[in-house]
């Protein structure tokens, strides 16, 4: 049988949204599963997203501030060319707050977290199948994975707000102190530019980043078979996901905004 071009596209085609709706749907159980918690499953949910929150945000700080006082000066370097401070500041406020910082953060929480995620649901599943492959998922699965996508959304917004505020005024102090660019009243003119859709549109991406990475995640933590060998495939399949699920949305929010 020769090769058709038309029919192996069409046939990846059908595959990519079938693979969608079944991330889709894994996440409408995941949302149900969590309206439909118990009395006692609340002291569960606050344990596991504080524990989701200290991994992907507070061990992170670590890096996301060098990150943003390496970035956030470069930036004002480049941008104190600019005569006008009122336009820098609001091109500070557009490149730092609503695409940098949520970009940037987004791949290193995928980098950190999505694979661990991954990797320890898999775990997780082998260590309960006593290494049986066809052992079900436990019953328990829904409590494991909304109270990490919650965690992660948290993460997200914590960690857009600690860049963003490292990025401009960590950065501001390092130019004026290292260099003899003169960036007069930069940090009231950024106030005076700022406008609630600065503040939206990272939200908007926090929520959506998080979700996207947490189900991605997930899905394939719960999609592979639970063996030790699967974890670096599954997981590094999920990181790439993520990556792009996330590139795809800050192109969409980012256009629906402006």
């Amino acid at each position: 049988m020769a090769f058709s071009i038309t029919g192996y596209v069409g046939r990846q085609t059908l595959r990519s949204g079938n693979h969608l709706l079944e991330l889709a749907a894994f996440g409408y159980r995941i949302a149900g599963g969590f309206f439909r918690q118990g009395p006692g499953d609340s002291k569960t949910f606050r344990r596991c997203l504080l524990e989701e929150v200290f991994f992907s945000c507070i061990e992170a700080l670590r890096i996301i501030v060098p990150a943003a006082l390496l970035i956030g000066g470069t930036l004002m370097l480049y941008l104190s060319r600019v005569s006008e401070q009122f336009f820098m500041g609001k091109a500070i406020l557009f490149v730092i707050v609503r695409e940098v910082g949520p970009a940037l953060t987004a791949l290193l929480v995928i980098l950190r977290s999505s694979t661990t995620m991954t990797g320890e649901v898999l775990c997780m599943r082998a260590f309960a199948a006593g290494g049986n492959p066809s052992a079900p998922i436990p019953g328990d699965w829904q409590t494991i994975c909304s109270p990490r996508i919650f965690g992660l959304i948290l993460s997200l917004l914590l960690l857009f707000i600690v860049f963003d505020v490292v990025a401009i005024f960590g950065g501001f102090a390092a130019v004026w102190i290292g260099s003899d660019i003169l960036l007069g009243d930069l940090p009231a003119q950024i106030g005076k530019a700022l406008v609630p859709t600065d503040i939206a549109v990272p939200a908007v991406k926090a929520f959506f980043f998080g979700t996207l990475i947490g189900v991605t995640s997930l899905f394939y933590g719960f999609k592979r078979q639970p063996e030790m060998f699967a974890v670096p495939r599954a997981a590094s399949r999920a990181a790439m996901e993520s990556f792009f699920y996330c590139l795809v949305a800050n192109v969409g929010i980012s256009a629906a905004f402006y």
